[in-house]
């Protein structure tokens, strides 16, 4: 679902559930053209076990986007590694889960440009 604020923000949500712990899994997407910078709330799942984190990640034009992931709460081990690529005119959240059943949700934040 998307929620949209005429010329300043999108608020939009995505999930995705692994099967494997292939490195660098497609959790979301958004396109660098339009958007400027993105917050998520990301909540990970696997088993009994929960990690919640906030990431800020910046589009300018390198690859990889600088980013940050702070306010890390843990209820087990690390439970998946994210990072961002730009891959063409998209700026690609990825996780590397630690578990192969692993459900990623996300909350994102985009900015204009």
């Amino acid at each position: 679902a998307t929620l949209s604020i005429p010329n300043i923000a999108r608020l939009t949500g995505a999930q995705l559930t692994t099967s494997t712990t292939n490195p660098d899994q497609l959790v979301d997407s958004f396109d660098a053209n339009q958007f400027k910078s993105a917050k998520y709330l990301v909540q990970i799942e696997s088993g009994l076990d929960t990690h919640v984190s906030e990431l800020l990640v910046s589009n300018n034009g390198l690859d990889p986007p600088p980013f940050t992931q702070y306010a890390n709460i843990k209820s087990g081990g690390e439970l998946a590694s994210l990072r961002f690529e730009l891959n063409g005119s998209n700026i690609r959240l990825l996780a590397s889960p630690t578990n192969a059943i692993t459900k990623i949700k996300v909350f994102r934040t985009t900015m204009e440009a």
